[in-house]
């Protein structure tokens, strides 16, 4: 049997099946779908372990017993929804059948269904298929400063403008004793392009006009609220409309 990882030069694949002098091949770089080749297309390939594909795609996967329950329970969501394509993955026609199905009971797009396929397929490995925890970006200096000056001036009912807001937190930040502006002030296409970055038109509107003016006129209306202006539709009504409006217009034209 040829099932196994092997590489030749950058080329990596792993053989998923063989059958009839031909190997089903997944290419372990691109990570595209797996297709059939002749058992010959390996003979210039060496044979590689686990580890050392790991390290050749610079890739490392955390225990499983490390994960949280949130990740645990979106990765085993994600293999469920891949199961089904893994049962048919060495026919292309039922794969691609299984996909699309995958996609419209999972609500996803095929391209996420077959880039989950394609992953556990090169690695073998469940854990590939969790998610990983977002980095939370440590604020510069700089972004400290830009958003204390739009707290402190920009976000409430005096309604400066960002220039002024600016202004302000150069003479609160970037001034010496002296006087004279300091040569690491920034710039205010820097501070306005941080205020657009982090803007939240809620919070706009709240600090600025007020949490009753919000409610009044910009908060958006859910639930019983909608429901009291707009009651479930007859559907059966929208179905005989417009045979009716049809026999009355012959009607009338006769």
């Amino acid at each position: 049997m040829l099932k196994g990882i092997y590489k030749n030069g950058d080329l990596i694949f792993r053989c998923l099946d063989e059958s009839n002098a031909k190997c089903l091949l997944i290419d372990c770089v691109k990570r595209s779908l797996p297709c059939w080749a002749d058992v010959s297309f390996l003979n210039d390939f060496k044979e590689i372990s686990e580890e050392a594909l790991l390290q050749e795609l610079n890739v490392s996967f955390p225990a499983i017993n490390e994960l949280s329950q949130a990740q645990l329970k979106v990765m085993h969501l994600r293999f469920a929804s891949i199961s089904p394509c893994l049962a048919k993955v060495v026919n292309e026609n039922e794969r691609r059948l299984m996909m699309y199905r995958a996609s419209l009971d999972y609500e996803v797009s095929i391209q996420t269904i077959r880039h989950r396929l394609c992953d556990y397929l090169v690695f073998q490995n469940i854990v590939v298929l969790a998610p990983v925890p977002r980095k939370v970006k440590e604020l510069s200096e700089d972004e400290k400063n830009f958003r204390w000056a739009l707290n402190k001036y920009f976000y409430n009912s005096k309604k400066l403008s960002l220039r002024q807001a600016f202004k302000f937190l150069v003479r609160d930040k970037y001034m010496d004793s002296d006087g004279k502006i300091m040569q690491n002030c920034p710039k205010f296409h820097q501070f306005r392009y941080f205020y657009y970055k982090n803007r939240s038109e809620s919070n706009y509107i709240i600090s600025r006009l007020g949490r009753g003016e919000y409610d009044r006129n910009y908060r958006p209306l859910l639930g019983d609220g909608v429901r009291e202006y707009f009651h479930q539709l007859d559907m059966g009504c929208l179905i005989l409309q417009p045979p009716i409006f049809i026999w009355l217009m012959m009607m009338v034209n006769l």
